[in-house]
């Protein structure tokens, strides 16, 4: 069995002590949103991979982190999901484009 962890890099903003930085998808949890729910919303919006479909099976929520820099503050929610796609290899078929 082998694992990929799926990151991103930011974009660079003036203002923002990420910018340009690695990162797991994602972004604000909307009101009335679950963490589940926003991570599924934002890895949708940012690189246009649905995991609310039947090739991704959610397996849970890791501790929660909170990140300070700069001082900004930013709490960290990972949600694992599992890709039940052919050969473990997410295709063109599964982006938004």
């Amino acid at each position: 069995i082998s694992f990929k962890l799926l990151l991103i890099k930011r974009s660079t903003r003036t203002g923002d002590p990420w910018s340009g930085d690695i990162a797991l998808p994602g972004g604000h949890i909307e009101m009335n949103e679950s963490s589940k729910d926003a991570a599924i919303r934002e890895t949708y919006e940012e690189i246009g991979l649905n995991i609310n479909s039947n090739k991704f099976l959610w397996l849970g929520l890791l501790p929660t982190r909170t990140i300070t820099k700069n001082k900004r503050r930013v709490v960290v929610y990972p949600h694992v999901f599992l890709y039940l796609g052919k050969n473990n290899t997410i295709t063109d078929i599964d982006l938004k484009l």
